[in-house]
């Protein structure tokens, strides 16, 4: 998997993984869970990442 975007709350990356997932990408969001919980986390580390399958990296690039 490669890093997409990073966004900087939860509901961002729900909203993009939908569209993600809506086109036929796969899709992962690794620090889904710990921003969840932890809101402040995601500016810790430099946002949320989305993170895509090299094969679908280009075709979910045109979907941002």
């Amino acid at each position: 998997m490669i890093t997409l975007t990073k966004v900087s709350y939860v509901h961002e990356a729900d909203f993009l993984r939908m569209r993600l997932e809506e086109a036929g990408i796969e899709c992962f969001i690794p620090d889904e869970n710990l921003a969840a919980i932890y809101p402040l986390y995601s500016g810790a580390i430099g946002g949320i990442r989305i993170q895509v399958h090299e094969k679908d990296l280009e075709r979910a690039r045109q979907l941002l």
